[in-house]
């Protein structure tokens, strides 16, 4: 095990780089790291393909309130090559998510939690972060990496250690990272919804709320083994850059 156990350190630091992704400068100004935020045109590629797939396989319904929350947003959100596409689809499931490209689905199941625009500002600004912190190309960037010191690893131990490293992987690296991703998509979201006008505090009221769905369901689950970060503890980093949001905030 002595090759295998230097790998634990490794990992853990990989999934301890991330910084906070809005900040201020010295003159008090707020700004959103967006140094990692071109995409490359394979992944918007990509991201194209599965979207107009799923567009081909799931209802397609028109939503007013979707509409216009997502224009509003995407006006706030400009990235280079990406072309926004805010599609609602007809699935019971309270869902939303995003692909490269600027492709958000959201599913009619989650608009009863949403309840107001800035309800549906929240879920729809926090799928729009994912994509201008290109999450999805940093998690394949990432994935690899893993991928080829666990083949080392299992090759320097002679083998027979994939399923070990496989889970160390994911537990050390993959999983924290995939709460990290989470957590900066909350809070570069809660700017965009507060630049577009809409109630930084609305996003509170509503993790608020599909926390208790949750509860209701009785589908909590342990954090170590979540890709999505602990309710209060995402509700807690949020209202970390409440402050910040409410200085961008302007009611219209």
């Amino acid at each position: 095990m002595k090759f295998l156990l230097p790998l634990i350190p490794l990992a853990l630091f990989l999934a301890s780089c991330a910084t906070s992704p809005v900040y201020t400068d010295k003159h008090g100004h707020m700004h959103i790291d967006t140094s990692s935020s071109r995409q490359s045109p394979s992944m918007i590629a990509t991201g194209e393909k599965i979207f107009n797939e799923y567009k081909k396989n799931k209802k397609v319904v028109y939503n007013s309130q979707v509409a216009r929350v997502g224009n509003r947003l995407k006006k706030v959100a400009p990235l280079p090559g990406v072309n926004w596409e805010i599609v609602t689809f007809q699935n019971s499931v309270p869902n939303a998510f995003a692909l490269p490209g600027g492709k958000v689905g959201i599913h009619t199941g989650i608009l009863p939690l949403a309840k107001t625009d800035g309800g549906l500002a929240t879920i729809i600004a926090h799928e729009i972060a994912h994509v201008t912190k290109n999450h999805h190309e940093q998690r394949q960037k990432r994935q690899a990496v893993v991928g080829g010191l666990g083949a080392l690893a299992n090759a320097a131990l002679g083998g027979g250690y994939g399923q070990l490293i496989g889970t160390t992987s994911q537990l050390a690296v993959n999983l924290p990272n995939s709460r990290t991703n989470e957590i900066e998509a909350d809070q570069v979201g809660l700017i965009y919804m507060a630049r577009a006008g809409y109630n930084p505090n609305e996003a509170i009221a509503f993790w608020q709320r599909f926390e208790q769905y949750k509860k209701s369901k009785g589908q909590q689950s342990s954090p170590l083994f979540s890709t999505h970060p602990h309710d209060s503890t995402r509700i807690a980093r949020l209202k970390q850059v409440l402050p910040l949001a409410m200085k961008e905030y302007k009611p219209r």
